[in-house]
């Protein structure tokens, strides 16, 4: 793919703000009909959390914070990470009059650069407790896997004609920039009811995600299409908790209904 961005390129970090280190890019490029369709019915959005983010006060002191984003699944956009970086990092010796003036500039930069309102806040530090993933772990099925490249929705099957309802995660899940092609590592969690999925089948669909390129919203949007594609659940939540690199992490989540699935960092993170 083209890069018309500075993901990937050396530059230079600033020091002083400007909004104009911000840079979109197009969230679904070329996507079908099908895609958008069930995308279109859906709920999510993309939780970004920024552990860099400081500038000084108006005493030359520097302040900090753990800042939350979150972007509706619904926005043409998406900002691409290292311009969030140089972003945030342009405040890093400017003098602000405060917290709440910080998280307003950002909040009103932000919104600008996707067009849609952005949630920005500051995470206290008594939401820092760890996220214990529920349900069934995948990673302890015996299992041989072949694929790495190329995830196919007829990679999924069910293992009989019932029902079930379930909620099953793996912490094994690897996807890869297609900029820079460095690795993206994530926590999936998948909740489900509907037709009775093959536990084995779905890991190796996740784990053919290894060498795919593709950002995390993407990714997400994928595995979420492709499992309410082909068996019509009546239930179907699928959310990822990516590692940081540069100080963010990306935690999107793809839900039939309105219930958040990103309930705060995993253990990982």
């Amino acid at each position: 793919m083209a890069n018309k961005t500075v993901l990937g390129k050396n530059v230079q970090y600033p020091d002083q703000y400007s909004a104009s280190y911000l840079q979109a890019i197009s969230r679904r490029p070329d996507q079908s009909e099908q895609v958008a369709s069930i995308l279109r019915s859906a709920f999510g959005e993309d939780v970004w959390v920024a552990y860099e983010c400081s500038w000084l006060d108006e005493q030359g002191k520097p302040q900090g914070m753990v800042l939350q984003m979150k972007v509706p699944m619904a926005s043409d956009r998406i900002v691409e990470s290292k311009s969030l970086k140089l972003y945030f990092n342009s405040f890093n010796m400017t003098v602000m009059s405060s917290q709440e003036a910080v998280l307003a500039l950002i909040r009103q930069d932000i919104s600008a650069c996707l067009g849609v309102p952005v949630a920005v806040t500051a995470l206290l530090e008594s939401a820092s407790d760890r996220v214990l993933l529920t349900g069934t772990c995948l990673d302890d099925l015996d299992v041989s896997v072949t694929q790495y490249a190329q995830p196919e929705p007829g990679m999924l099957r069910t293992g009989s004609d019932g029902t079930v309802s379930g909620t099953w995660y793996s912490h094994a899940f690897r996807s890869c920039c297609p900029v820079t092609g460095q690795p993206d590592w994530a926590s999936v969690q998948i909740s489900w009811q509907g037709p009775d999925l093959d536990l084995t089948s779905l890991y190796c669909y996740l784990m053919a995600y290894r060498s795919h390129q593709g950002f995390h919203e993407s990714c997400v949007d994928q595995i979420f299409v492709d499992l309410v594609a082909r068996f019509s659940p009546e239930v179907c939540q699928v959310s990822a908790q990516f590692l940081r690199r540069g100080g963010i992490e990306i935690n999107p989540w793809r839900s039939m209904g309105q219930t958040s699935g990103y309930q705060g960092p995993v253990w990982r993170q």
